[in-house]
Protein backbone atom coordinates (compact mmCIF):
# COMPACT_ATOMS: atom_id res chain seq x y z
CA UNK A 1 0.00 0.00 0.00
CA UNK A 2 2.53 2.32 1.19
CA UNK A 3 4.35 2.09 -2.34
CA UNK A 4 1.54 4.04 -3.83
CA UNK A 5 3.82 7.02 -3.03
CA UNK A 6 7.34 5.96 -4.45
CA UNK A 7 5.60 4.97 -8.05
CA UNK A 8 2.71 7.58 -8.28
CA UNK A 9 4.99 10.59 -7.09
CA UNK A 10 7.37 9.68 -9.17
CA UNK A 11 5.63 9.72 -12.19
CA UNK A 12 3.78 12.71 -11.46
CA UNK A 13 6.98 14.69 -10.89
CA UNK A 14 8.03 14.10 -14.39
CA UNK A 15 4.70 15.54 -15.85
CA UNK A 16 3.47 17.91 -13.07
CA UNK A 17 4.41 21.46 -11.36
CA UNK A 18 6.41 20.62 -8.09
CA UNK A 19 3.71 22.79 -6.66
CA UNK A 20 1.07 20.03 -7.50
CA UNK A 21 4.20 17.03 -6.00
CA UNK A 22 4.67 19.35 -2.55
CA UNK A 23 0.89 19.08 -1.72
CA UNK A 24 0.46 15.74 -2.50
CA UNK A 25 3.62 15.07 -0.82
CA UNK A 26 2.92 16.93 2.09
CA UNK A 27 0.48 14.50 3.26
CA UNK A 28 -2.89 15.30 1.61
CA UNK A 29 -3.74 18.13 4.21
CA UNK A 30 -7.18 18.25 5.63
CA UNK A 31 -7.77 21.29 3.54
CA UNK A 32 -7.14 19.50 0.44
CA UNK A 33 -9.04 16.14 1.22
CA UNK A 34 -11.79 18.67 1.99
CA UNK A 35 -11.70 20.15 -1.14
CA UNK A 36 -11.61 16.92 -2.86
CA UNK A 37 -14.48 15.20 -0.80
CA UNK A 38 -16.62 18.46 -1.12
CA UNK A 39 -16.45 20.62 -4.52
CA UNK A 40 -12.60 20.95 -5.65
CA UNK A 41 -11.89 24.28 -4.05
CA UNK A 42 -10.16 27.06 -5.53
CA UNK A 43 -6.50 26.18 -3.97
CA UNK A 44 -6.97 22.63 -5.35
CA UNK A 45 -7.93 23.61 -8.96
CA UNK A 46 -5.67 26.61 -9.61
CA UNK A 47 -3.03 23.39 -9.09
CA UNK A 48 -4.33 21.19 -10.72
CA UNK A 49 -5.62 23.03 -13.76
CA UNK A 50 -2.15 24.10 -15.43
CA UNK A 51 -0.54 20.63 -16.19
CA UNK A 52 -3.65 18.59 -15.91
CA UNK A 53 -5.77 20.83 -18.31
CA UNK A 54 -9.80 22.31 -17.58
CA UNK A 55 -11.08 18.83 -19.02
CA UNK A 56 -9.67 17.21 -16.40
CA UNK A 57 -10.56 20.07 -14.24
CA UNK A 58 -14.36 19.75 -15.30
CA UNK A 59 -14.68 16.05 -14.93
CA UNK A 60 -13.01 15.89 -11.33
CA UNK A 61 -15.14 19.13 -10.36
CA UNK A 62 -18.66 17.23 -11.54
CA UNK A 63 -18.83 13.46 -9.45
CA UNK A 64 -15.35 11.86 -10.77
CA UNK A 65 -17.30 10.09 -13.79
CA UNK A 66 -15.69 7.59 -15.51
CA UNK A 67 -14.50 10.08 -18.05
CA UNK A 68 -11.80 11.04 -15.44
CA UNK A 69 -10.16 7.93 -16.18
CA UNK A 70 -9.88 8.47 -19.68
CA UNK A 71 -8.70 12.03 -19.43
CA UNK A 72 -5.88 11.10 -16.95
CA UNK A 73 -4.77 8.38 -19.07
CA UNK A 74 -4.39 10.51 -21.95
CA UNK A 75 -2.54 13.39 -20.91
CA UNK A 76 -0.79 11.62 -17.85
CA UNK A 77 -0.36 8.87 -19.18
CA UNK A 78 -1.75 4.77 -19.55
CA UNK A 79 1.43 3.83 -17.10
CA UNK A 80 0.44 6.51 -14.37
CA UNK A 81 -3.44 4.99 -14.83
CA UNK A 82 -1.51 1.77 -14.06
CA UNK A 83 0.59 2.67 -11.32
CA UNK A 84 -2.72 3.74 -9.45
CA UNK A 85 -4.74 0.88 -10.13
CA UNK A 86 -2.05 -1.80 -8.90
CA UNK A 87 -0.34 -0.39 -6.01
CA UNK A 88 -3.75 1.63 -4.67
CA UNK A 89 -6.02 -1.21 -5.97
CA UNK A 90 -9.09 -1.33 -8.04
CA UNK A 91 -10.90 -0.42 -5.25
CA UNK A 92 -10.05 3.08 -5.05
CA UNK A 93 -9.82 3.89 -8.62
CA UNK A 94 -13.80 2.85 -8.45
CA UNK A 95 -14.64 5.21 -5.62
CA UNK A 96 -12.63 7.59 -7.66
CA UNK A 97 -15.27 7.33 -10.25
CA UNK A 98 -17.53 7.48 -8.03
CA UNK A 99 -18.51 10.23 -5.50
CA UNK A 100 -15.15 9.63 -4.08
CA UNK A 101 -16.35 7.74 -0.73
CA UNK A 102 -14.85 7.81 2.57
CA UNK A 103 -12.58 4.73 2.01
CA UNK A 104 -10.18 6.66 -0.32
CA UNK A 105 -9.35 9.24 2.04
CA UNK A 106 -7.39 6.63 4.72
CA UNK A 107 -5.70 5.70 1.75
CA UNK A 108 -4.61 8.42 0.45
CA UNK A 109 -3.34 9.36 3.56
CA UNK A 110 -1.56 6.35 4.02
CA UNK A 111 -0.01 6.70 0.66
CA UNK A 112 1.12 10.19 0.93
CA UNK A 113 2.76 9.88 4.08
CA UNK A 114 4.64 7.36 2.90
CA UNK A 115 5.38 9.38 -0.56
CA UNK A 116 6.93 11.82 1.62
CA UNK A 117 9.44 9.86 2.66
CA UNK A 118 9.60 7.93 -1.00
CA UNK A 119 9.98 11.23 -2.01
CA UNK A 120 12.89 12.65 0.04
CA UNK A 121 15.07 9.30 -0.35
Amino acid sequence: MWSVGAFVVARLAADMDAAIIARFACGMQASVITDFTGAMHAVVIADFASPMYAVVIADFASAMHAMVIADFASPMYAVVIADFASPMCAMVIADFTGPMHAMVIPRFGVGAVASRGGAGA
